[in-house]
């Protein structure tokens, strides 16, 4: 009897260990654009910004557990992944406005959320990685264009995950 009750709530115990380990997401966003011409090699201004209300994800477990982070800059990742979307499609990125233009263009990135949660259900718990971006197409002070993107993927797990697999769902939801 002693052996039954003992032997389970040692694996309970090793494997929610590791829910108490801090972890850094390592941020690779995937876009998915096919080569085109439609910047006509027009200078366009990319500018992306941070808004997240958290700069941590979530916990690695249910309502507990160590805080789940981003490895390097969030801002310089997401850029990088949108200049080369933009470069595919023709336009030239650039830092400010060509002399002699008379109208400047801009795509403003504006990064709401990105979100890791793990709810418990009564044998296994969901996984929910959840983001959210505004693109927002500036020309000459006025705004033709904005909307929000929101990217998710939801999972049903049995134990906590590893580093590989959290980086494999929040990147699933940034792209």
């Amino acid at each position: 009897m002693f052996t039954r009750i003992i032997i389970p709530l040692a694996i309970v115990l090793i494997f929610s260990g590791c829910a108490f380990a801090p972890q850094a997401v390592l941020l690779k966003p995937d876009v998915n654009i096919r080569s085109g011409n439609i910047g006509s090699n027009k200078p366009i201004i990319l500018n992306v910004i941070d808004e997240r209300t958290k700069t941590t994800l979530g916990t690695r477990a249910p309502n507990m557990g160590a805080d789940l982070t981003i490895e390097g800059d969030i801002v310089e990742t997401v850029s990088d992944s949108l200049s080369k979307g933009l470069l595919a499609q023709g336009f030239q990125i650039t830092k400010s406005a060509n002399k002699g233009t008379t109208k400047l263009t801009e795509l403003r990135v504006e990064l709401r959320a990105l979100e890791y949660r793990v709810i418990t259900g009564f044998w296994s718990g969901t996984l929910k990685t959840e983001s959210a971006m505004k693109g927002i197409c500036i020309v000459d002070l006025l705004r033709p264009y904005e909307k929000l993107y929101r990217g998710a993927h939801e999972e049903n797990i049995l134990i906590i995950q590893t580093a590989a697999s959290n980086n494999i769902y929040v990147n699933i939801a940034l792209s």
